[in-house]
């Protein structure tokens, strides 16, 4: 009885997984069709439409726009982040449930709210809308996402180490770079790249603060304004690609498992 419940379960897991990842798979998919249409059956298998999105100056401006901003967006969210968190763990600070949850409200307020209040607070302080701006409105919502990462591992360390290694003449640099970052390296490296996939897929916040300049999610919202293309599909697969694969790696760096 048992085997079958479980059996039925994972049926369900998979129908679930199926209808959630199904509209990727199909624009997966529709990138490759040699037809300019939308339809089946289709018109055989090309490499047109990446042949024509590498050779489209906007789509190269856009890609390299998209990466410098996350770029940088997860390393000062991964610095902001981590630091805080060792000030939540590692020292006794009063009201420190009511700092927690005030740092994670970015990350639960809606990008539209969150994008319209950053774009007033960037236009009362006479900020220029850039990538630069773009970066700072990333960072607000990208570092709660790393604190939270953060506190999961540092919770669980033994700061008493650090003392120890002290104790036996290192300094707090030694201390740091030889103790406390090996054991906290694959956090770091698991809550950048998942900063970076945040920050390369975010569309709203952008939207509000970005100015002139153009991302992928902006690029691919202009062009869908004049109809659907095949260009977009393989636009959208480049994206969803990257995605996927940083979230895969960080989940091996961070050695979370998931399994049926």
């Amino acid at each position: 009885m048992r085997e079958k419940s479980s059996l039925i379960f994972k049926i369900y897991i998979i129908l679930v997984l199926a209808f959630l990842f199904l509209p990727i798979f199909i624009i997966i998919l529709f990138s490759f069709n040699d037809a300019n249409n939308l339809s089946f059956p289709m018109g055989g298998l090309s490499l047109r439409w990446y042949i024509e999105l590498i050779e489209n100056r906007q789509f190269i401006n856009s890609l390299r726009n998209s990466v410098l901003v996350a770029f940088f967006t997860s390393l000062i969210s991964v610095a902001l982040g981590t630091l805080a968190s060792f000030a939540l763990n590692k020292y006794k600070i009063k009201l420190k449930n009511v700092l927690s949850m005030f740092y994670i409200v970015p990350m639960t307020l809606p990008g539209l709210i969150l994008g319209i209040s950053l774009l007033t607070f960037l236009t009362f302080l006479r900020f220029r809308l850039s990538l630069i701006t773009v970066s700072i409105g990333h960072i607000v919502f990208c570092t709660t996402f790393v604190l939270l990462i953060m506190n999961s591992r540092l919770e669980k360390l033994d700061f008493t180490i650090e003392e120890a290694a002290m104790d036996l003449g290192a300094n707090p640099f030694q201390v740091f770079m030889k103790v406390t970052l090996p054991l906290i390296k694959s956090s770091l490296i698991g809550s950048m790249m998942i900063a970076f996939a945040l920050s390369f897929d975010e569309f709203v916040v952008t939207f509000f603060i970005i100015g002139a300049k153009n991302t992928l999610p902006l690029l691919i919202w202009g062009m869908m304004r004049l109809g659907v293309s095949p260009v977009i599909n393989a636009i959208s697969a480049v994206i969803t690609i990257i995605s996927i694969s940083l979230i895969f790696i960080s989940m091996k760096v961070l050695k979370v498992k998931i399994g049926l």
